[in-house]
């Protein structure tokens, strides 16, 4: 990523989900969903994970808030 949001926007209003969000994996289609377009829910089980991918795409003009939750168990 180049640091900024200038993609083609084709998500432009749209919401995404991403689970895992602050390992690399996750982080990397969070961040090319927001520069897409989307506003995105940012979720990982570690909080703090979750919180430094959602400030890192607020900080490069996106939209994000992060969520701390583990979808693997259901209670």
């Amino acid at each position: 990523m180049d640091g900024g949001l200038e993609a083609s926007m084709r998500l432009n209003g749209k919401n995404a989900i991403i689970t895992g969000a602050g390992g690399d994996l996750g982080r990397g289609m969070a961040c090319r969903f927001a520069e897409e377009g989307a506003s995105v829910a940012v979720n990982d089980k570690n909080l703090k994970k979750a919180m430094e991918t959602a400030k890192l795409i607020v900080d490069r003009g996106g939209t994000a808030m992060a969520q701390g939750a583990d979808l693997t168990k259901a209670d």
